[in-house]
């Protein structure tokens, strides 16, 4: 059978959507929109809209579940750890002076959130146990485009890069090359 919640939210538009599985054992789906992030509890069929801190009215293009029940996603020059559980944000620390905080998000083995930003094209280390956020290398020196990151079982991360010359770009963690 078919249910039909609703509309959660209206909204000019969203870019980016997270399933998470919360702290307290529930399931959310998180809509990052312009201005505002949407938390449905799909158990109890509720939704929470709440506005992005640091008064940030831009658009998010990528989020992404953690193990820990967070979700993470980036709107104009500010990055945000979001509870869905709380149905409200924890941290927020500023990224970019231009552009999109977080077009790309992985985690890795540490539990710390990789990111890369717009247009700098620079890579991004969140630490969720200190919310120490730290630059860690610029990916491409001309490519604006951080489109994808992934995680190897050997401790890389890899970003796929670029839109005029695509190109795949390697960070060892434990070295720093």
């Amino acid at each position: 059978t078919e249910t039909i919640v609703g509309v959660p939210v209206r909204s000019y538009e969203n870019r980016t959507a997270s399933l998470a599985s919360g702290r307290d054992g529930s399931h959310y789906l998180v809509i990052c929109a312009k201005d505002c992030v949407v938390s449905v509890c799909l158990e109890r069929r509720s939704s929470v809209q709440v506005p992005y801190p640091e008064g940030e009215a831009g658009f998010a293009y990528s989020s992404l579940p953690s193990s820990r029940g967070m979700v993470y996603t980036g709107a104009g020059k500010w990055f945000f750890e979001f509870d869905p559980s709380r149905g409200e944000f924890l941290r927020s620390c500023p990224v970019s002076t231009d552009g999109c905080a977080a077009f790309s998000l992985a985690e890795g083995d540490d539990g710390c959130i990789w990111f890369a930003n717009y247009p700098d094209c620079s890579l991004y280390r969140y630490d969720p146990a200190t919310g120490r956020c730290e630059v860690v290398a610029r990916l491409d020196e001309s490519e604006k485009y951080p489109q994808s990151l992934v995680f190897d079982p050997a401790g890389w991360v890899y970003a796929g890069v670029g839109s005029e010359r695509a190109a795949v770009h390697g960070f060892c963690v434990r070295t720093g090359q």
